[in-house]
């Protein structure tokens, strides 16, 4: 039985299809970016209020929302990313520490030109769940590897 070697164009629902799903997609990851933002906003407003510390919920939320924003905006510097996310500096350092050791952003460069990306394996929603959940490897103390 020969092999269906049907390219782009051949099945116009599929392709139809196909480009719904895209679009669904992109939508959905706009509308999550936009209520990770306001959920951060909101937790930062609380914390602020009791002093400035940022419980375990709190940076969850923020990193949750960092990566959000690297996924759309890759490249981003510290200073750009408080300016963007409207968060305070070191609360955001901590977070972008605490994700870069969790394998879930990565760094390029030094000191003020450092720059920060997202893992490919942060493009999934169940990724940024996680991480909003306060999942383990993103909680309220340390990970420590002596390698």
């Amino acid at each position: 039985m020969p092999r269906d070697r049907r390219g782009p164009g051949a099945d116009p629902f599929r392709d139809e299809l196909e480009t719904i799903v895209r679009q669904f997609i992109g939508r959905v990851t706009v509308l999550a970016s936009g209520a990770a933002l306001e959920a951060a906003s909101s937790a930062l407003a609380r914390s602020r209020a009791a002093g400035g510390r940022l419980g375990p919920a709190e940076r969850a939320s923020m990193g949750a929302t960092v990566v959000s924003y690297l996924l759309s905006h890759p490249g981003q510097t510290v200073g750009a990313l408080r300016d963007a996310l409207a968060v305070p500096h070191r609360p955001l350092a901590l977070v972008l520490k605490r994700l870069v050791a969790d394998g879930l952003v990565r760094s390029e460069g030094v000191n003020r030109r450092r720059r920060y990306f997202p893992d490919p394996s942060a493009t999934s929603a169940a990724t940024l769940a996680a991480i909003e959940a306060n999942a383990p490897g993103f909680g309220s103390t340390p990970s420590h590897s002596h390698t």
